[in-house]
């Protein structure tokens, strides 16, 4: 089974106002390989978790090997699980899942919200990547 991991946002600044009590308003639930997992663990989701001000918290589960991460992707959307909100593969498993809709077709709510939230939260990061290398 895949080992979970949650990520802390960093200290909030003077300048945003965090949430009323400590629990996030919502949990994001990532699968991945263990290869990616620092990527998303490090770098992606603090980023995230502090540009919504504490109140969405990322929590990683990773798994070793392809063999692993596609069979527990594909049983997930084969039962209809739900487990995770986001994952993070490479796509040679989208042709496995799509028959069982594993997949959230996300075009309706890109084309709204493209260039309210993509487009910044995804310029900070690039910006970033770009920056560390």
């Amino acid at each position: 089974m895949a080992n979970t991991t949650t990520c802390n946002c960093p200290t909030l600044s003077c300048n945003t106002t965090a949430p009323s009590s400590d629990e996030p308003e919502a949990i994001i639930k990532v699968f991945t390989i263990d290869f990616k997992a620092n990527d998303i663990i490090e770098l992606m989701a603090p980023p995230f978790e502090e540009y919504k001000n504490g109140r969405v918290k990322i929590e990683v589960s990773v798994v070793s090997g392809f063999d692993n991460v596609f069979s527990e992707i594909e049983n997930d959307a084969r039962l209809g699980l739900g487990l995770f909100d986001v994952f993070v593969t490479p796509p040679t498993i989208m042709g496995s899942v799509a028959p069982y809709n594993g997949f959230a077709d996300l075009t309706a709510y890109i084309q709204k919200n493209y260039l309210e939230e993509w487009l910044d939260i995804f310029r900070k990061w690039i910006v970033r990547q770009f920056h560390n290398a």
